[in-house]
């Protein structure tokens, strides 16, 4: 006999008085995302909401609340950021982003691969989006396809928001962010953490947070990470996007950090010399994916610029001029790949929140275990 999942029982509900929750779209570690209308205007948000058991650990009520403040510093429009955040009666905490229907870069490529004027673009949004980022100290860590949501706001182009940054590093220097947040999770921690899927990896003393097949050597094995991090993890997906997959494969996420930490990745022109990958994006791909961080590209502007010379050598000139040429083309053989679970589809607009009231809300909480 087949069982039935009971209902949310949040759905249905309105949450602050204002966002009607309609349905439930993601699940995770950390938190669950729903679709919900933002009453009284009835545009469509998508509403990131702690999970209840979580109301009382201190380490996730941190990562939450500094996750929501990165968002709301961020205002790129390659970048999600939020609309607002709250406390809900229940001690719950949440995060609402504007809903967007144009699905994930990992939506993209699950059709096949992409031309090298699409992967190009693509990547440039991303830059542009870590370029802020990175000015202000932020560097993302958790850089994948389903993290890089597609927007069709111009015919068939597609813009980048950039999302998902629960585990993001930020420098202690920077205003209200908690340095401990840094720390890795106990050494007997395993499973996967964030409301949008992030997957932890397992070392040896202890487990780093990020996404194996695109995880950086120094952030798997738990070295000092800086903004150059993020370009390696793009650097991956980079490759995937023209190749059609993965530059490393295992069947262990140990396996797979030691791909990154040891394995050279094969230029895509020798595993795929049907491509024809122009020879300078190789180059620059290969760099990107450096094993040392001294030998990556050093700024998110300096790639914009390398990015742009080579675009306007291998695009087509009348793509250039009108409309850009499809993105995806033939799908190659692949194997096997693993869960890559999506984030809901979300971008934002102003932040719109009282940050004293989450805190004072948190201390309410602790203070309440306390008397317990």
């Amino acid at each position: 006999m087949t069982s039935i999942a009971p209902k949310d029982p949040l759905i249905g509900q309105t949450v602050a008085g204002r966002y009607v929750v309609l349905d439930r779209v993601g699940d995770g570690g950390m938190g669950t995302v729903y679709k919900a209308r933002q009453d009284p205007v009835g545009r469509m948000v998508a509403l990131k909401v702690l999970l209840p058991e979580l109301t009382r650990d201190e380490l996730k009520l941190k990562r939450f609340i500094n996750e929501a403040r990165i968002l709301s510093q961020l205002r790129h429009p390659n970048t999600v950021s939020c609309i607002d955040t709250g406390q809900m009666d229940n001690g719950r905490l949440f995060i609402v982003m504007e809903f967007v229907h144009g699905g994930t870069l990992r939506d993209l490529m699950d059709q096949g691969r992409l031309s090298q004027s699409a992967a190009l673009r693509i990547t440039r949004q991303i830059l542009q989006s870590l370029s802020e980022a990175h000015a202000q100290g932020i560097i993302h860590r958790d850089l994948k396809p389903a993290n890089v949501l597609l927007d069709e706001v111009a015919g068939n182009e597609r813009v980048v928001r950039v999302a998902d940054f629960g585990i993001a590093k930020f420098s202690a220097a920077q205003a209200g962010m908690d340095p401990t947040l840094d720390e890795p999770e106990p050494a007997n921690t395993r499973g996967r953490y964030g409301s949008f899927g992030l997957q932890s990896v397992m070392t040896t003393p202890g487990v780093r947070l990020g996404t194996p097949a695109y995880i950086p050597p120094e952030q798997a094995f738990a070295k000092g990470v800086d903004h150059r991090a993020d370009f390696y993890a793009l650097g991956v997906m980079l490759y995937e996007m023209l190749a059609g997959h993965k530059p490393f494969e295992s069947d262990t996420e140990r396996g797979l950090c030691l791909e990154h930490l040891h394995t050279p990745p094969k230029p895509n022109n020798s595993v795929h010399p049907e491509l024809g990958i122009d020879t300078e994006l190789e180059a620059l791909l290969l760099g990107m994916m450096a094993k040392d961080v001294e030998d990556r590209p050093n700024s998110a502007e300096d790639l914009i610029g390398q990015l742009d010379e080579i675009h306007e050598r291998v695009a087509p000139a009348h793509a250039r001029a009108t409309k850009p040429e499809p993105m995806v083309m033939a799908a190659l053989e692949r194997p096997e790949e693993a869960d890559d679970t999506p984030i809901i589809m979300a971008r934002s607009g102003p932040p719109g929140w009282f940050w004293g009231l989450l805190a004072i809300g948190i201390i309410g909480v602790f203070g309440m275990a306390v008397l317990r």
